[in-house]
């Protein structure tokens, strides 16, 4: 069949002939199919103008945000250049007031992430709390192992280690009967023990 108007044949989409023949393609599905692509195959298999183009999509709902990215990344060098620039170059160069707020949280994030935490260290200054921290920490412990409570000079905990069988004896020799005696006694419950430091 010639279409009368150009003198060709009319494609399948024209007819409507079997539906769309390539309904992965185009710009009909593009966002679904980079979060698919991200589920799958992870952040790491995208280019540096998909990531920038998926960083994109919250600012502009309806729109292809490829050229925007492509766009970005050519006037200001690379991908890092462009979450580092100021969002008043961003809003010049044609990104919208939302995608400038959201890329300037994106080196925030990885400052924060890159910081070093300062770490919690328990206070088992008590007996109270060294059976809380027992019943807490221990209570999963495979029973019959020995661990050793590390702590500072202020009664925080600095490590809590398990004792290797092979090490037992050893430590068993340079304690006296008498303390060794009342290590082996369960002080906390049956399935561990607590080791108070005198």
């Amino acid at each position: 069949m010639v279409s009368s108007e150009r003198g060709e044949k009319p494609s399948s989409f024209e007819s409507g002939e079997g539906g769309v023949p390539f309904s992965s393609t185009g710009p009909a599905g593009h966002r679904q199919r980079m979060r698919a692509r991200v589920l799958s195959a992870g952040a790491a298999s995208l280019a540096d103008y998909e990531l920038l183009e998926m960083l994109l999509f919250p600012g502009v709902p309806r729109r292809d945000t490829k050229p925007l990215a492509k766009a970005l990344i050519n006037q200001f060098g690379s991908l890092a250049a462009v979450l580092e620039a100021p969002s008043e170059a961003l809003k010049a160069a044609g990104a919208t007031r939302s995608n400038a707020a959201l890329l300037g949280l994106v080196p925030l994030a990885a400052d924060r992430l890159g910081a070093p935490e300062e770490p919690v260290r328990s206070d088992l200054g008590s007996w109270d709390k060294l059976l809380a921290y027992c019943a807490a920490h221990l209570a999963t412990a495979e029973a019959g192992s020995l661990h050793l409570l590390f702590l500072d000079s202020r009664n925080h905990l600095l490590a809590d280690e398990v004792l290797p069988t092979e090490s037992r004896r050893c430590v068993g020799r340079g304690v006296s009967p008498f303390r060794y005696r009342r290590l082996s006694q369960p002080l906390c419950s049956a399935r561990w023990r607590c080791m108070p430091v005198p």
